[in-house]
């Protein structure tokens, strides 16, 4: 049960780290275009998947 316990939150930490680079992406994207909206809705849609792997 504890190594079933470890593999979730390994494969939890990696979806962050996922996260994590995908928000730096955004950020990026926002200084170098300046359209704020567009990293908006990609941090939107990125929350919408998360969202959906809740549920199931």
């Amino acid at each position: 049960m504890e190594m079933i316990k470890n593999r979730t939150n390994q494969l939890l930490d990696l979806e962050e780290q996922d996260y994590m680079k995908y928000i730096k992406k955004i950020n990026k994207y926002k200084q170098r275009s300046g359209q704020k909206k567009l990293g908006s809705r990609i941090k939107f849609e990125i929350d919408l998947k998360n969202k959906g792997k809740e549920i199931k």
